[in-house]
């Protein structure tokens, strides 16, 4: 009887383990855009992550909609490559005089601010906001979709321009709960730490599973451009069946255990 609870035990532990393991997903996404003599694509790790990680490429280009034609909406893997229900789009450009607040920027040369030779693909190109005086500095909105719903997640956001202290703030919606974070923008490099080129937000997915996810220029900016480079997302969903199952065999074989003694 012992031998079999002690096995019983070790199954259930193992399915909680597996189940935990299994649903964290990690998304890598870095906005490149191709077609250079050399091509400056993200692999491996960046803040989170570990060596030959895939990373999503997306062009800059591909955020760049007017209203009211609505931008596309693009399928995004996970760090091994395999597909996921994850989808990204742009909700809002800011507009001044006909432009859009976000652009290609194809910034791909070694100058201007300094960057780690790990990362330096992932900070050299970005989606761009623009600010036209503070009745003008209008956001630059995205949805990320198709993640499991009232899931906690975290994200690291990159946001490093070429020229130095050009400032980025990042906000999610009050519905993923308002957290805010700032770049300074004084390098691109990430060894530099929290705060420079990346930084950190926490949130939960709302209940269709999505995230709002906006930037602009910060207050006191040296430049009217704010960059976003690219971002990890990482989602753990609420405790699946599986292990709620597992936690209640546990629970069983206890009292079993103890009525026992």
């Amino acid at each position: 009887m012992l031998s079999r609870m002690n096995s019983a035990f070790v199954v259930a532990a193992l399915l909680v383990c597996w189940s935990a393991s299994a649903q964290a997903t990690l998304i890598n996404v870095d906005f490149h855009t191709a077609g250079h003599s050399t091509e400056y694509v993200q692999t491996g790790a960046a803040v989170w992550g570990s060596a030959g990680d895939v990373w999503d490429t997306l062009s800059p280009n591909q955020f760049k909609y007017l209203p009211p034609i609505v931008c596309p909406v693009y399928a995004l893997v996970d760090s091994t490559g395999a597909a996921t229900t994850a989808t990204i789009t742009s909700l809002i450009n800011g507009v001044y005089n006909g432009t859009p607040t976000s652009y290609a920027s194809d910034e791909y040369s070694t100058g201007g601010t300094a960057m780690d030779l790990g990362t330096a693909n992932l900070m050299t190109e970005y989606v761009q906001a623009r600010s036209y005086g503070s009745s003008l500095n209008n956001p630059v909105k995205l949805e990320i979709a198709g993640l499991p719903a009232n899931a906690d997640f975290s994200m690291v956001v990159y946001g490093g321009h070429k020229y130095a202290n050009w400032s980025t703030v990042f906000t999610l919606s009050a519905g993923n709960g308002g957290d805010t974070a700032t770049t300074t923008g004084a390098t691109r490099k990430i060894s530099d730490g929290v705060g420079v080129a990346y930084n950190f937000l926490d949130g939960c997915t709302d209940a269709a599973g999505k995230v709002t996810l906006e930037f602009w220029v910060a207050s006191g900016s040296s430049g009217n451009q704010a960059a976003f480079n690219g971002f990890q997302l990482d989602v753990v969903p609420e405790p699946s069946t599986l292990v709620l199952l597992a936690t209640g065999l546990i629970g069983l074989l206890c009292y079993a255990w103890r009525k026992r003694k």
